[in-house]
């Protein structure tokens, strides 16, 4: 089996990889960082790419594109599987595809990389980047999944974070987590106003638009969040608060199935919290910090980093 790999990016340099399920050692011919032949596999091998010339990760702006193919079928006219292109900045590790023989004796491949990356707005596509360097992983693993949904807070102190888009700009970024943990076209979000109705769903990657204007019903004084955050939950799911402030909210028991993290559009720090985690969308930096974070991706970074490394040590994601 041949193995092509081709990068974009302007400082992009990535090194083929093999190994193989049992540790084992796995046999290959490698002339080059770029190309690789698996001459026999007899075990699940998983062909994976790494950052070459030293990296430690894939700088930003990365962009794997990858070919498989019998040995031999430029010659024989085998099927060459051309893999969806991939962005993988910030990845020290990305599995391509997984390789074992079947019962027939024939090669069965494998891979997270048969469809492209859905196109997001820029702050959501940045955090789906910044996901996927938290957790080292292009997505999480099938039973570590999580549904996200997110409850924003209308009170009439958040009327300065609606005027500068910072909660349109934290609609992407549950957006863009969402790609890496569960689902993004499949958001439920609620902004009770004055009080909890029921859990809407966000087409994909809408959530940012949705959440960029004022609710129709305005905001209010302490519209209350209990209710929301207390809705029942079906499965594992995540739940981001996007608030300027916790109030007299009680602390919520989170378990691994339910984690709470909150994302807080104040300038203060985010010291106090409701649940597992919390991170900062600073609102004074830019009149359209929505604009801004899309020009500053090292800025929506620091802000996925805070909401999801805690929970990637507890456990949560793997």
């Amino acid at each position: 089996l041949a193995v092509r790999l081709a990068n974009s990016g302007a400082a992009a340099q990535a090194r083929l990889a093999a190994r193989s399920d049992s540790g084992n050692p796995v046999r290959v011919i490698q002339t080059s960082p770029d190309f690789m032949i698996l001459p026999s596999i007899d075990e699940s091998v998983s062909v994976g790419a790494v950052p070459d010339r030293g990296l430690e990760r894939f700088p930003q702006g990365t962009v794997l594109h990858v070919s498989i193919q019998p040995e031999n079928a430029a010659t024989t006219g085998g099927d060459i599987a051309t893999l969806a292109p991939r962005d993988v900045s910030g990845l020290a590790f990305v599995d391509l595809a997984s390789v074992a023989p079947d019962a027939n004796g024939k090669l069965a491949i494998t891979t997270r990389l048969a469809v492209e990356d859905s196109s997001l707005p820029p702050v959501a596509a940045a955090a789906r980047i910044a996901s996927r360097g938290v957790l080292g992983a292009d997505h999480v693993s099938a039973s570590k999944e999580l549904k996200v949904r997110c409850v924003v807070d209308a009170s009439t102190s958040m009327a300065t974070a609606f005027a500068r888009n910072a909660v349109g700009a934290c609609g992407d970024i549950v957006t863009g987590m969402a790609a890496v943990l569960g689902d993004e076209s499949s958001i439920e979000f609620v902004v009770p106003a004055p009080s909890f109705t029921t859990f809407q769903t966000a087409t994909a990657g809408s959530l940012g638009d949705t959440l960029a204007t004022v609710p129709p019903t305005g905001l209010g004084i302490a519209p209350d969040l209990r209710a929301a955050l207390a809705a029942p939950v079906s499965g594992r799911t995540l739940t981001v608060v996007v608030t300027d402030g916790i109030g007299s909210l009680p602390v919520l028991a989170t378990t691994p199935d339910r984690p709470i993290v909150t994302l807080s559009v104040s300038d203060a720090a985010a010291d106090t919290m409701v649940g597992d985690a919390a991170a900062n969308c600073p609102v004074s930096v830019a009149t359209d910090i929505r604009a801004h974070l899309g020009a500053h991706a090292e800025a929506v970074t620091t802000i996925v980093t805070g909401l999801l490394a805690p929970l990637k040590q507890q456990g949560v994601l793997g």
